[in-house]
């Protein structure tokens, strides 16, 4: 399954991410030589060498390739989620990390590469002194699990069998490196096939330790603050910690309620930030932020915000043409259970309004053909039968009807 790209929006150019690709493959085209025999000594002067750990070569060693497809499978990767990493910990902090995961997973090579067993085997067959280690592998699996912390409920758009598959990042990338993981831990061995899976390993636990230690310090992760999948925590101003820029003006956030007035009410400059306030101000915000998404065809971002609405208790109410739209984007990236939340928060909004037969045909599929519960899907399809404006649909659902047993 090819990742062809994330549905996480960034707000910045990701420059260090450019750079280190840039790097990379300025190395690998002017660099390195390609004939076999001085590629090869190339590698063994510039490469990770197991019995020199605290060397130069750990830093080389992550610029450069074993070949063409070597390179530009890692590049891919790296621009995949380097960006949002980048923007999260921003520039120099990124950049550190991301060196020190290449050297984490260099020197868990390096650990395993010891001369015995199937190790001494190897280097006695191909007559050299060690297993030279060379690639960015190892700190782009840091990257990857640095996002898989950030940005779990990130969504991979994924080719399988000419189909695009929206997966979380924590399926995608978590089963890349749980594959490596296992490996390593099963084998205690460096390697397979050629490829550094320990170093993928060591890279990957790096970059997860550290993106748990200083997710609270890169923004929000308070009490009440919510959890954007798309751009980390939501942008809020914290008492205990560093501050994210403050909400818009209070008449950009309109919502139901009249939020906006009572937001502006509560803005005092003398006065310390309330924490209920604050909670408040983040609510509307992140209901706002939703809106302007659904709104202007953004609607996989909108659903990412949607998930964090929720986790921060549904307040303050979305516009009912808002949550059809979550509903509809739900329904079409085949998430069911979702779905049915979306549609059945609709109708308790807006149940005469004018998506609800169609949300009543939506409804009366999902507990079809996904739920396999009869009774619900009896129905909601005889709603949509009675009430839907297309023709087609109230005879798709009569058909349905019949189809189920329906008297």
């Amino acid at each position: 399954m090819l990742a062809i790209g994330d549905d996480n929006p960034r707000r910045k150019a990701p420059v260090i991410t450019l750079l280190l690709i840039a790097a990379n493959v300025f190395v690998y085209a002017f660099v390195q030589p390609h004939e076999p025999g001085a590629a090869q000594d190339f590698v063994f002067r510039w490469g990770f060498d197991p019995e020199q750990p605290w060397s130069a070569r750990v830093l080389t060693s992550m610029f450069m390739h074993g070949g063409l497809f070597h390179l530009l499978s890692n590049m891919w990767v790296l621009w995949l989620v380097g960006d949002n990493v980048e923007e999260k910990f921003g520039r120099f902090r990124y950049l550190f990390l991301y060196l020190l995961a290449g050297a984490a997973a260099a020197w868990t090579f390096g650990w395993l590469s010891v001369r015995e067993g199937p190790n001494a085997e190897f280097l006695e067959k191909y007559g050299i002194p060690y297993v030279p280690a060379v690639g960015a592998s190892g700190a782009i699996y840091g990257a990857m699990g640095m996002y898989v912390v950030l940005f779990p409920w990130a969504r991979f758009r994924t080719l399988f069998w000419f189909t695009v598959i929206p997966i979380p990042a924590f399926v995608y990338l978590g089963l890349l490196i749980a594959i490596d993981v296992w490996h390593t831990v099963s084998t205690m061995g460096p390697s397979a096939g050629g490829v550094a899976k320990a170093a993928h390993a060591g890279g990957a636990v790096f970059g997860i330790l550290a993106a748990l230690v200083l997710k609270r310090a890169v923004g929000g992760g308070g009490e009440g603050d919510a959890w954007d999948v798309a751009v980390g925590f939501a942008s809020t101003k914290r008492r205990d910690g560093p501050s994210a820029p403050r909400a818009r003006r209070a008449d950009d956030l309109a919502t139901p309620g009249g939020l906006g007035r009572e937001i502006a009410a509560d803005d005092d400059p003398d006065l310390p930030p309330d924490p209920e306030t604050e909670q408040r101000r983040a609510r509307g915000a992140l209901a706002a932020q939703i809106g302007e998404l659904a709104r202007s065809g953004r609607a996989r971002q909108a659903i990412d915000l949607y998930e964090a609405w929720l986790a921060a208790g549904a307040t303050p109410p979305l516009d009912p043409e808002v949550v059809i739209g979550v509903a509809h984007e739900f329904y079409n990236q085949g998430l069911p259970k979702k779905a049915i939340e979306a549609y059945a928060r609709y109708l308790e909004a807006d149940r005469n309004g004018p998506h609800a037969p169609e949300a009543a045909l939506r409804l009366g599929v999902l507990y079809a053909k996904v739920r396999n519960d009869t009774e619900a899907a009896i129905e909601w399809f005889e709603e949509a039968a009675e009430t839907h404006g297309d023709p087609r649909m109230r005879e798709y659902a009569k058909s349905e009807l019949r189809r189920l047993g329906a008297r």
